[in-house]
């Protein structure tokens, strides 16, 4: 009854295979495990290509200055000063100067009427000619100086005149020579009247003066009012 069933029985070809699976799955776990531990740490023993190690940077020592320890302070020896003694001297009497009384400038004014513009009548240049003149009058001992200046036909003037010394315009009689030829102009010429000294005795008068042939002589008069 029993010619239909046997049991097989493993050969010995097949224990070996079986063996050889063990085996490779074996090999398979521990190469996956070695390359764990490589991964790990590349420096393992077993790694056969373990890469170059790194050197740590060197380390830079600064020397550090030793100061020299300072010792205690010396102490100056401290200065009290002395009172001294101090005579108190009495203040000099200041005696003020006396005043000096300054003269006072003797007050001339222009004439009423002047300045007066005419044509030249005391020379015979008739027109090549032009100039301020006049008189100085009620003088009464008083020394004076006739004082033009200012800028004309682009020549600075400067000029100084005594009462008296053109007596043909009359007593007291003055004169300035301005050009060689009748000129117009507008306040760029004055004249004042001051003592020797320079000091000016009246305000600067500005005048005007014209270019017309029957008006080149120009003719100021001084008095005291």
């Amino acid at each position: 009854m029993y010619d239909g069933y046997y049991r097989t029985r493993p050969n010995l070809l097949d224990r070996f295979f079986n063996f050889l699976s063990a085996l490779v799955l074996l090999a398979t776990i521990s190469l996956g495990g070695i390359f764990a531990a490589i991964y790990i740490n590349p420096q393992i023993f077993f790694n056969p290509f373990p890469p170059p190690q790194q050197e740590p940077p060197p380390v830079i020592i600064t020397p550090t200055a030793i100061l020299p320890t300072a010792g205690p302070p010396t102490e100056s020896p401290s200065t009290t000063p002395t009172a001294t003694a101090t005579s108190i001297m009495p203040l000099p009497s200041i005696t003020p100067p006396a005043a000096t009384l300054e003269p006072t400038p003797v007050p001339f004014v222009i004439q009423p009427g002047t300045p007066i513009y005419t044509q030249n009548f005391l020379n015979d240049l008739e027109c090549e000619w032009m100039g301020v003149a006049g008189q100085v009058l009620d003088q009464v001992d008083v020394d004076v100086w006739i004082h033009l200046g200012g800028e004309f036909d682009g020549t600075t003037l400067d000029l100084l005149s005594l009462p008296g010394s053109a007596l043909g315009y009359g007593h007291g009689g003055y004169e300035f020579t301005l050009s060689n030829a009748p000129l117009a102009s507008e306040d760029l010429i004055w004249i004042q009247l001051q003592d020797p000294s320079g000091n000016p005795m009246t305000d600067k008068i500005y005048l005007t003066t014209s270019g017309l042939c029957e008006e080149n002589l120009l003719l100021v008069n001084w008095l005291i009012p």
